[in-house]
């Protein structure tokens, strides 16, 4: 407990001026990465996203996704599950 101006108690700061310049710092700079990790950062070939549309491309994690992209984005085209490619299944996972 600080004593303030005034006999008032104070309390003191939880983070130095030092720890928050050093958190600052670590978050404003780019750090890392380089060739070594890019081919992990991009996703391999088969990418992140399971599905991809074939109508625009778009790419979606699950099916539902790409079924509620479907419904929004080709309301005239009808919904088959079964023209979406898994890019998991043709690169044998993700990366």
């Amino acid at each position: 407990v600080l004593r303030l101006r005034g006999g008032r108690k104070g309390v003191s700061a939880k983070h130095t001026a030092k720890e928050i310049s050093e958190k600052n710092k670590l978050a404003n700079k780019n750090m890392g990465g380089g060739k070594a990790g890019l081919e992990d950062r991009l996703g391999g070939k088969a990418g992140h996203a399971k599905l991809i549309c074939p109508l625009c491309m778009m790419q979606a994690p699950s099916l539902k996704n790409m079924e509620m992209h479907h419904e929004s984005k080709h309301p005239k085209v009808p919904w088959d599950p079964n023209i979406y490619q898994n890019t998991h299944e043709i690169y044998g996972g993700t990366t």
